[in-house]
């Protein structure tokens, strides 16, 4: 008994020790195959082998050889993963065992998704999920799923994301061609249920439903787009053709020096992003372009969200490598308004709003940023160029509807009115309230207040009509090139140096470029035209060229083999990321070295001197 109890326990222990070996297993029936240590028929006989292995990490390798994943004999074409202990790998695309992988396995053909992963840790490579009478892949339960190289393809609705599951679709995975018209949510992907997760690298593409062709997302989801996600050509019967963010849902844009696009995408509202109620959109360094609607907000649709807490905002980050923006609305043919707000907040700033094409009958619902009943809207160095639409800014309805304006440059807008040829673009107040300042209009019809508050301060115009005394100077702005899309400013510009800084306590101090503001520019007098003693260029930019003799470019640089970094103060320099600095003349700035923990600060080899 003593010897049968001690074999017993050495066992277990060999069992123990055997948990950090990963174990391969070959599915497929050939000489290859045979040669393998561990094979498996097929898929399903496979997947019972791994899980009773005791293993902590498994990979199954599916060839071609003799087998088939698709929804025939003994083959079931759908598969369910659950409550493994294991992290497991399931990897396609071998011709046969003992060789490297040449393409993607083809797995599907079923009424059932093709995979249902439960509370398990699972990688797909190389794998096509296709042609299911159901979702291509389901994730629930608190399931973790990685698709690295996985097309899923021509299913009803592709993925499935719910219970807390985390999905993430690398840069080389696409959700395509999935779309079905009783489809309600999500053709490409459906994320809901508290603490779900999505994480798009890849692409979601040509995928149907009523609402969210694209992407769905509700009820305690988190969705994310990396760097280079492609959101593209989704159609919604409905609303939302490539995004829709529905009540507790979230929705993170993550465009660095890769934009996020999102691309060609239709609905009847919000081609591109419809955002309802509770549901939130944060879009840093995106593209919307070519998204269109039969009705409201062809790029985006926000609605319900009570005028509260903002749902949308929109902006560049600094990891931007364009010179002008990597936040912009583009190639939209918009039938009524192109940002259409309904008892909403939005915020968007740094945004080149540029090309759109009004395409429906003139009323006064054509407007690129439409504040419609109760909604705020906040707009921050926003460029509206060569639009063809008859309105660039609407407040109107109840509430009432609010917009508040500041740093905008708008120039050559226009729309064709019949009988009276092309005119000029101009804002529109109607019941709303509209404030803008610090801003160039060039190339309007001056405004059209009806009935509502229209006001502002120090914004230079071509055309004074219906323009409040007092908020305006007459002139003629001189842009680098806004014809082919540059607005910026040259130095010797009337708009330079011309505003003192706006009353909007969210606005920002750095221009379209990303760079501060104010800078003294030398050629232009500070204030004339404008306000007296002005520092802040009207419009978007801040002209940079020569700094004035009552200011001076402070420039940090580090040398040596060690690393660190340098602050100041007052705020300004931030070197890595932010070596110069502008200030007055006569300000004291102080420099603080933080060497890293392997290096140390030897000293100044030009100590800086206050001036």
């Amino acid at each position: 008994m003593m010897n049968k109890f001690i074999a017993t326990l050495c066992l277990g222990l060999c069992l123990l020790l055997n948990v950090a070996h990963a174990e391969v297993v070959w599915v497929g029936d050939s000489a290859a195959c045979d040669a393998q240590a561990r094979t498996a028929p097929t898929l399903t006989l496979a997947l019972v082998q791994t899980a009773f292995n005791g293993d902590s990490s498994n990979e199954i390798r599916l060839t071609a050889a003799n087998t088939n994943y698709i929804g025939a004999a003994n083959h079931a074409g759908f598969y369910t993963i659950g409550n493994r202990t294991d992290s497991l790998i399931i990897k396609g695309g071998y011709s046969d065992c003992g060789v490297a992988p040449s393409n993607r396995t083809e797995i599907g053909h079923a009424t059932s998704p093709v995979f249902t992963v439960d509370n398990s840790t699972v990688t797909f490579m190389n794998i096509t999920m296709r042609l299911s009478g159901s979702r291509g892949l389901v994730a629930d339960n608190d399931a973790t799923v990685y698709l690295d190289n996985v097309v899923v393809f021509g299913n009803q609705s592709g993925v499935e994301v719910k219970g807390g599951a985390y999905v993430e679709l690398k840069a080389n995975s696409v959700v395509q061609s999935n779309s079905d018209p009783g489809t309600a949510k999500g053709g490409g992907i459906y994320c809901h249920e508290s603490s779900s997760m999505v994480i798009i690298g890849g692409r979601l593409h040509e995928n149907a439903a009523v609402k969210g062709g694209n992407l769905f997302v509700e009820t305690g989801c988190s969705a994310e787009l990396g760097q280079k996600s492609f959101i593209t050509n989704g159609t919604a019967s409905d609303a939302g053709g490539g995004i829709l963010v529905d009540n507790g849902g979230q929705l993170w844009a993550r465009g660095g020096a890769e934009v996020v696009r999102i691309q060609g995408n239709t609905a009847v509202n919000g081609g591109g992003i419809f955002v309802w109620g509770t549901g939130r959109v944060i879009l840093n360094n995106t593209t919307l372009d070519g998204n269109s609607a039969s009705d409201k907000g062809a790029a985006i649709f926000a609605a319900n969200g009570g005028g509260v807490a903002t749902q949308v905002t929109m902006d560049r980050v600094d990891d931007c490598p364009f010179l002008i923006s990597c936040s912009v609305i583009t190639g939209h043919d918009f039938y009524q308004s192109l940002v259409y707000l309904y008892n909403s907040r939005a915020q968007i700033s740094r945004t080149v709003v540029d090309s759109n094409n009004f395409t429906g009958p003139y009323d006064y619902t054509s407007s690129l940023f439409y504040a419609d009943t109760s909604s705020i809207l906040h707009l921050n160095r926003v460029a509206m160029t060569r639009n063809e639409t008859w309105y660039l800014l609407s407040a109107s309805g109840d509430g009432p509807a609010q917009v508040f304006a500041t740093h905008i440059t708008a120039a050559r807008n226009q729309f064709h009115k019949p009988g009276y040829g092309e005119l000029g673009s101009f804002p529109w107040v109607n019941f709303g309230i509209m404030n803008i300042q610090n801003s160039i209009f060039d190339d309007t019809h001056g405004s059209d207040p009806r009935v509502g508050n229209f006001s502002g301060d120090c914004n230079l115009i071509d055309d004074s009509k219906n323009w409040p005394a007092g908020t305006y100077v007459i002139g003629t702005p001189q842009f680098i090139n806004v014809d082919g899309g540059d607005m910026r400013q040259v130095a010797s510009s009337p708009g330079v140096d011309m505003c003192n800084q706006d009353d909007f306590a969210w606005s920002t101090e750095k221009d379209i470029e990303n760079q501060d503001a104010p800078v003294n520019e030398n050629t232009n007098q500070q204030g004339h035209p404008g306000q007296a003693g002005g520092l802040y260029d009207a419009g978007v930019d801040e002209v940079y060229d020569n700094i004035g003799e009552d200011m001076f470019l402070l420039t940090v640089q580090k040398v040596g083999s060690g690393s660190g970094s340098v602050a100041s103060s007052p705020v300004g320099i931030a070197c890595g990321s932010d070596c110069t600095e502008v200030y007055f003349r006569g300000t004291v700035v102080t420099l603080y070295p933080f060497p890293s923990a392997d290096s140390e600060f030897v000293g100044w080899q030009h100590p800086p001197l206050s001036r």
